[in-house]
């Protein structure tokens, strides 16, 4: 599930597992001729004292009581320990914290829980409203800097595993977790750079917590700009992007706010945003290529499309070793 280093800062929707992901959606897509708003969006800068506080509290919800976080302030002070998977909490060991600061990403997760494949099934909908439960405590706590969350348009990923026969001849999937992203919205246009993902497990229980992302200046919106390129024109001009002997398969296709990437402040317009996978043949069996997200302005047909998955020039470095997230 873990993402490219490109799309890094493109939390939870562009982050999900592609095909895997169920879009419950009552976004406000402007028509062709119609008012869009920019909004200007920033990466903030938090203390680590701040950082630690929302750590804790996250922990706490994910771990069901109290921590003693002793050493959690110590261990987030420890550069080398920033970006990886650390055990801050003595008392939880079965705990784990990733914390990204660039991107004010926090991540809890409960490996114990993860590891847990049977037991009773709550099911999707019983799922999606303890997480929405949970994510009202956050929001009690002061946890999340936005609070326009529309509950009627939501994304629902799943954790599944697997098991068959050993000729391959049967196999059965099987739900272990409900991962429901939730996505700050201006105007009834997602955020694509921020929210909160809430992983509950299939017995009901809180799996995981990921939440953090962009931040939008108070006035929300500067200026505004006229709609000028048609959902048709886009999508044809996506179609003309897919490789002979290949079928795109869409997992999602919406209009969104993407913070630019290597920006650390912008002025932002909405934009159509792709999220999909390649099908070819092989021996006369059908290949589905890794995920790929790409987006394409909605104000003038002629700018370039924007490539989320494309590999950075770290990336690119077959000498340069890979941080593995």
């Amino acid at each position: 599930m873990l993402c490219e280093r490109k799309i890094y800062n493109l939390l939870s929707v562009l982050c999900v597992s592609i095909g895997l992901t169920q879009t419950v959606s009552a976004d406000q897509t402007p028509n062709l001729g119609e008012k869009m708003y920019p909004v200007e969006m920033y990466w903030a800068k938090q203390d680590m004292q701040e950082i630690a506080k929302k750590t804790l509290i996250a922990g706490e919800l994910v771990a069901g009581h109290e921590l003693h976080a002793k050493k959690l302030v110590t261990l987030l002070r420890e550069s080398k320990d920033l970006g990886r998977w650390i055990s801050p909490f003595d008392d939880a060991s079965g705990l784990k914290v990733k914390v990204i600061p660039e991107y004010n990403e926090i991540r809890v997760i409960n490996r114990e829980l993860s590891e847990v494949f049977d037991g009773e099934d709550v099911g999707k909908e019983t799922a999606v409203e303890i997480a929405i439960k949970y994510l009202d405590s956050l929001q009690e706590t002061g946890m999340l800097d936005h609070h326009n969350y529309n509950m009627d348009d939501i994304q629902i990923g799943f954790g599944k595993f697997g098991e068959g026969s050993t000729d391959g001849s049967s196999k059965v999937e099987h739900i272990y977790e409900y991962r429901v992203t939730f996505r700050p919205n201006v105007r009834g246009i997602q955020l694509a750079n921020a929210g909160v993902r809430i992983a509950v497990h299939r017995s009901g229980k809180l799996a995981s917590i990921r939440m953090g992302g962009v931040s939008i200046r108070e006035s929300h919106s500067r200026g505004k700009v006229i709609r000028k390129v048609s959902k048709e024109k886009i999508d044809s001009r996506f179609n003309s992007m897919i490789p002979k002997n290949n079928k795109p398969s869409i997992a999602w296709s919406r209009v969104m706010y993407v913070m630019p990437e290597n920006k650390r402040e912008a002025l932002v317009e909405p934009m159509q945003v792709y999220a999909y996978s390649l099908i070819s043949e092989i021996d006369g069996e059908p290949v589905v290529s890794r995920g790929k997200i790409v987006g394409f302005s909605l104000t003038d047909a002629n700018t370039r499309v924007v490539d989320f998955t494309a590999p950075t020039s770290v990336q690119k470095d077959p000498n340069q070793k890979l941080r593995k997230e």
